[in-house]
């Protein structure tokens, strides 16, 4: 509306002015149309200026919020799969958990069946002095050869043999009875109840004897179920492990398996002497391990790196650039090693291990069976999987009332077995002290 009032303005003051001064005021009309264009113009530009600065403040905005909504849900991701490792690493350590346990259980089950193994072939032992070694090979034999197939054969056989003694006894005693009714005459009254004592003696010693065979017989049949069982349980065991492996395996990424996997190949070519373990070939219920490279077999020595078992126990490794001693502290006990040597300090006292302390792949490697008693762990070997378990031992105190118990456990024990015989073979040698009383 204004700029239309402006022009109606500028014609009536055209058309009413003198000609002399229209050319004057055509230039000033024409000065002012080009003030007011490059004003506007000026605005203009200021304007688009103003719209392009605040689209690219709203563009820059629009970027930060969604780099910051970009970083929020990176952040998310991230705590949701740090979460989720947590929450993996717990399950596991969790079944690791509950796997020993059981093992343990397995383990101690183990323990009972051999030392009752041990009883019975004691018990066995003193058997077999009484009723014969070659009683007792028969017994055994048939008791570990036996089956069904081969028990009834043996019945018929039994039988057979029966009806032949029978037959044999029979015709001793047609002949024996012949002498004696030739000899009845000659015979005095004292030789027949000799006689008569005699017999008696050699049935209380057959009663005796088959007894002893019997009980040899079940025994013998215990001791069989009981190896039966050792072999499942060790089985069992075996199994256990091999779930407990499968466990740690897990924790290491499909690239850490293959970056180990990759040093492994590189160094067993170049030390074709040194033989590699798993990395879950070490297992154990009182500490975590993480290997960049799994122990190693050199010489028939166990070498393990030295990082990933100390860092398992909790002690702390430093190492002196100077010289490359390694300085391994865990509680009141300090350890110093020296690369290339197999020689090494406990607690200031030198010792001499059973092989060099090495650098291997970037790792030191050190002979676990030192560090191990110097750390106070217990080793384990198990041949079966070649597994290595590694557990801390109790303290001095603890292990002298566990030596104490077990003493007195295995004294209970040697009481009650020596008992046992005695009181199997008690009788046996009451009716033997009647039998020499008789004599006399």
């Amino acid at each position: 509306m204004k700029r239309a009032l402006s022009t109606l303005a500028i014609v009536l003051m055209i058309t009413s002015a003198p000609a002399s001064s229209f050319a004057q005021r055509y230039d000033s009309l024409e000065n002012l149309l080009a003030a007011k264009s490059s004003t506007s113009e000026k605005s203009s530009k200021s304007s688009s200026k103003e719209d392009k600065a605040s689209d690219k403040e709203s563009k820059a905005e629009e970027r930060d919020a969604k780099k910051a909504e970009s970083a929020e849900e990176k952040a998310a991701q991230q705590a949701e799969k740090a979460e989720s490792r947590e929450a993996k690493k717990a399950e596991r350590e969790a079944a690791q958990a509950t796997k020993f346990i059981e093992k343990s259980k397995v383990e101690s089950r183990e323990s009972d069946v051999e030392t009752r193994i041990e009883e019975l072939t004691l018990i066995l032992e003193r058997l077999t002095g009484f009723i014969g070694e070659e009683a007792a090979e028969e017994i055994s034999g048939e008791v570990d050869d036996a089956t069904e197939d081969e028990t009834a054969t043996e019945d018929e056989d039994a039988a057979e043999d029966e009806d032949a003694t029978e037959d044999e006894d029979a015709t001793e005693d047609e002949d024996a009875t012949e002498d004696e009714d030739a000899t009845e005459d000659e015979d005095a009254t004292d030789d027949e109840d000799a006689t008569e004592d005699e017999d008696a003696t050699e049935d209380e010693d057959s009663e005796q004897v088959k007894a002893a065979k019997a009980m040899f017989k079940q025994y013998k049949e215990e001791l069989k179920a009981s190896h039966e069982e050792l072999k499942e349980l060790k089985k069992e065991s075996v199994e256990l492990r091999k779930e407990i492996r499968t466990l740690i395996k897990e924790e290491y990424t499909p690239e850490e398996m293959e970056e180990i996997q990759a040093l492994v190949d590189e160094l067993s070519e170049a030390n074709p002497d040194i033989k590699f373990l798993g990395i879950d070939n070490i297992i154990s219920n009182s500490a975590h391990f993480k290997f960049d490279m799994p122990p190693v077999i050199k010489e028939g020595n166990t070498l393990i790196p030295v990082r990933a078992i100390t860092n398992g126990f909790g002690a702390e490794v430093a190492v002196d650039e100077e010289d490359g001693k390694i300085t391994i502290t865990k509680d009141d006990t300090v350890i110093e090693l020296w690369p290339g040597t197999n020689m090494a300090t406990v607690d200031g006292e030198e010792v001499v291990l059973e092989a060099d302390t090495e650098e291997l792949g970037g790792q030191t490697i050190v002979p676990l069976d030192f560090i191990a008693q110097a750390l106070g762990i217990e080793v384990e070997w198990n041949p079966d999987d070649e597994t290595i378990e590694l557990n801390e031992t109790e303290d001095d105190t603890d292990a002298a009332d566990t030596e104490d118990t077990s003493d007195d456990a295995s004294d209970e024990s040697e009481e009650e077995t020596t008992d046992d015989a005695t009181d199997e073979s008690g009788d046996d040698t009451a009716d033997d002290q009647t039998d020499d009383e008789t004599a006399e």
